[in-house]
């Protein structure tokens, strides 16, 4: 309960924004579409970040108080230039990752990311 409350609040701050990490694969950006919707209908302030010096404008700009890595279709252990590391080191605050954000977030802190077979569907 105490954690709801403190998402309506958040809510109601229109100065407090959330940072979209954007680590989607152009030209689909398929993840990125149902996270920005859900933004929308909760009413949370949002920006969407694809590069570096997106997410260090934003942060010196806006009051960001917690981020959003998105998933990707890129494979961590095959892309050396992931835009979440910069977030890891600069953010104060909150991160929730997904699927391609979270193994960033590993990789960045040292943990050995395999890969197992892809599964087409």
């Amino acid at each position: 309960m105490r954690y709801i409350k403190e998402f309506n609040e958040f809510n109601s701050n229109s100065e407090s924004f959330i940072i979209v990490i954007d680590n989607t694969m152009p030209p689909e950006k398929k993840y990125l579409a149902n996270i920005i919707n859900y933004l929308e209908k909760s009413n949370t302030n949002y920006v969407v970040a694809d590069n570096s010096d997106e997410i260090t404008n934003y942060c010196n700009t806006h009051n960001i108080v917690g981020a959003i890595s998105t998933g990707s279709d890129y494979r961590v252990n095959e892309d050396s230039n992931v835009i979440s590391y910069k977030a890891l080191q600069d953010f104060k605050f909150p991160i929730l990752a997904m699927c391609f954000g979270y193994q960033s977030m590993a990789k960045f802190y040292g943990v050995e990311i395999l890969s197992g077979p892809e599964v087409k569907g």
